[in-house]
């Protein structure tokens, strides 16, 4: 993830303290409410969740769809015909944001798209989903400011459990596992997180992790689950003196960890995620050199719990550029190097098992994770300009697409690209980056936000627009 974001984090610090001594459990962006409602899934005394509405789809001044409401409710199909899951934001453990299973949704009927149900709609309320929510066997599980982690039907919005307290103001998004386990951080008021494995069935707690991790106060922190080794990944971000941890899946004890701020002259941690491919794990890590410590990105091996690997940071750059945004995509590593402004944005490809720097090109300054097809072989870059196509293996433009505003963290599937910019979800073809589709929030969208798309169903948080959380479907 970004680990440049530390200057908004600051800010966002600040807010959520003045709230917090006026006596508002919520940060200063969200409603003012002493008592946080519960705008999420399910029908709370609180919260009113506006039933299944398909639109006539119509076409502006300037040739794009845009969807009006009306007030026919559409029939959903049963969720027994799920086959196929999206367990947490990013899709995969490479955070590919690529689902080769989505088949539902196509380019000849995605005009179609209606929301199906949305929470929080109309409500005058102001609620934060973070990433994506999780999709499982038929349940949407959510967290988001102001609330509980959450689940419920994903066709009606019908909740069927919540677990914990009310978060403050920083939800990071759920993960869910391939046997139904939940794994939920909740952010405290000293910015560490509470790491729970809850049921995803009945909501049920099974663990809650044997410390709390120093992740600070965003909505982007995310375990990677790795279901072979029974391991939980979760990275601290102090500012590039974190600790990457390993977590026993089954008791929540700490297995081991590497970095602490007291190993001065050793490899400290710094991001969000914690990429996962054949035991070897991709983090971002402050490394000692001739002058200070540096930022660049490392291997870890989850056997033997060393870091294997440091990858090479482009000779030309100065100690005042960081490592940002990163990501795997087929036999490759990539990572964003970003000036103190972030508005000069180096984007450098190596291969996963060399050092060495096998391209690197200038880019407008990145504005989301990036996502990958490892079957097309193409790398998908969101900036504040356009989003960019990639061949992976040689950093050539394929197609770019311009954009009014920031692009945010795209997700792919059956061939059509899915993200927010500005105040709309976007569905370009993969082809060509021409546009298929166009959904309005009725705000703008923000940094952490992505796309869910899986069985059907395309979920997406609305940033405290027309609706906190929007699901669509087809009629």
């Amino acid at each position: 993830m970004n680990t440049n974001t530390r200057k908004t984090q600051i800010k966002k610090i600040s807010c959520l303290f003045l709230t917090l001594g006026l006596g508002i459990s919520l940060a200063c962006r969200l409603s003012s409410s002493a008592t946080p409602q519960v705008v999420i899934p399910g029908l709370p005394p609180a919260t009113e969740i506006i039933p299944a509405e398909p639109g006539v789809l119509e076409t502006s001044e300037i040739g794009e769809p845009t969807v009006e409401p009306t007030t026919q409710p559409t029939t959903a199909p049963p969720a027994l015909e799920w086959d196929y899951n999206w367990l947490h934001f990013g899709m995969d453990s490479q955070f590919s944001s690529y689902n080769p299973n989505e088949t539902k949704i196509t380019k000849e009927n995605i005009a179609s798209l209606k929301r199906v149900w949305g929470a929080g709609c109309d409500d005058g309320l102001f609620s934060v989903y973070g990433g994506t929510p999780a999709l499982y066997e038929g349940s949407i599980i959510v967290t988001h400011a102001g609330g509980k982690l959450e689940a419920g039907d994903a066709y009606t919005g019908e909740k069927d459990w919540d677990f914990g307290e009310n978060a403050y103001g920083w939800a990071p998004p759920p993960v869910v596992s391939t046997d139904g386990i939940v794994y939920y951080l909740y952010v405290t008021t000293d910015a560490s997180a509470k790491l729970y494995a809850v049921q995803a069935e009945t909501g049920q707690q099974i663990w809650e992790a044997g410390t709390q991790f120093k992740t600070g106060f965003n909505n982007d922190t995310q375990v990677t689950v790795d279901e072979k080794n029974d391991l939980v990944y979760i990275l601290e971000d102090m500012f590039g003196d974190g600790s990457l941890y390993a977590v026993d899946r089954n008791t929540g004890e700490i297995q081991w960890s590497l970095g602490s701020k007291r190993e001065e002259e050793g490899i400290t941690f710094v991001g969000y995620i914690v990429p996962l491919k054949d035991d070897k794990l991709y983090v971002a890590a402050a490394v000692p050199g001739k002058i200070a410590k540096r930022l660049h990105m490392v291997r870890v091996d989850s056997i033997t719990q060393e870091v294997d690997l440091q990858y090479d940071i482009p000779e030309e750059l100065n100690l005042s550029w960081e490592v940002g945004w990163y990501g795997i995509c087929n036999d490759h590593l990539f990572e964003t190097y970003q000036d103190g402004s972030r508005n000069a944005t180096v984007l450098v490809a190596h291969s996963l098992d060399q050092p060495g720097i096998t391209w690197q090109i200038n880019v407008p300054a990145q504005s989301g994770r990036l996502a990958c097809d490892p079957q097309k072989d193409i790398l998908y870059i969101p900036t504040g300009e356009s989003l960019l196509a990639l061949d992976d293996s040689t950093g050539t433009t394929v197609w770019e697409h311009k954009s009014i505003k920031s692009v945010f963290s795209p997700t792919i599937a059956n061939g059509i690209i899915y993200y927010i910019s500005d105040t709309n979800l976007y569905a370009l073809d993969q082809e060509d980056g021409s546009q298929l589709f166009r959904f309005p929030l009725g705000t703008e969208g923000e940094e952490s936000t992505g796309v869910a798309v899986n069985e059907g169903l395309v979920v997406f948080s609305g940033n405290g627009g027309t609706c906190d959380l929007y699901v669509l479907g087809l009629k």
